[in-house]
């Protein structure tokens, strides 16, 4: 069998068909393969996807790669920085979050020591979309046990999330 690659051909045993049925997780991972194809490939027509990923993909890879390895790998929350709060409106909650793309949005929740929702909000990006902010809104008189939940999303629309106990 040849496959043509960057213009070069690679010569490759044909693959051999499968006498046996898949497990529950190999058809999890083909279903979540099928859905990251389906992706790569409607961003290789779709303008605004183009201007986004096109920029980005090195040399030797193409926007389908780009793309596919987007989908198939979610955002992730690496820190929630809570030093400088201390239950004052205005004050900032910093977040780091990464992908191996680019982090679309983060969303921030506090919840009280008991689990009731206080706010919710999004967060302002830097430059790089790497380090996000978010301007507490509501006075809290007690920090202690906070729950500090934020969410990451990327253009694919998978999710990280990360949580901390003040």
């Amino acid at each position: 069998m040849r496959h043509y690659y960057n213009g070069k051909s690679i010569l490759a045993k044909p693959p051999r068909p499968y006498d046996t049925t898949p497990t529950e997780q190999q058809e999890v991972v083909r279903s979540s393969f099928t859905l990251a194809v389906n992706y790569a490939r409607r961003c290789r027509v779709d303008e605004e996807m183009l201007a986004l990923y096109g920029p980005t993909v090195k040399v030797g890879r193409s926007i389908y790669r780009q793309a596919m390895n987007d989908y198939l790998n979610p955002p992730e929350i690496v820190h929630i920085d809570v030093r400088e709060y201390n239950g004052c409106k205005g004050q900032v909650i910093t977040v780091l979050a990464t992908d191996d793309f680019r982090v679309k949005n983060v969303q921030l929740k506090i919840y009280s020591a008991d689990g009731g929702l206080i706010e919710e909000g999004n967060c302002s990006p830097d430059k790089q979309n790497k380090v996000w902010e978010y301007s507490v809104s509501v006075d809290v008189p007690s920090v202690s046990g906070l729950i500090i939940t934020a969410t990451a999303f990327d253009y694919p629309g998978n999710s990280g999330q990360g949580t901390t106990v003040i």
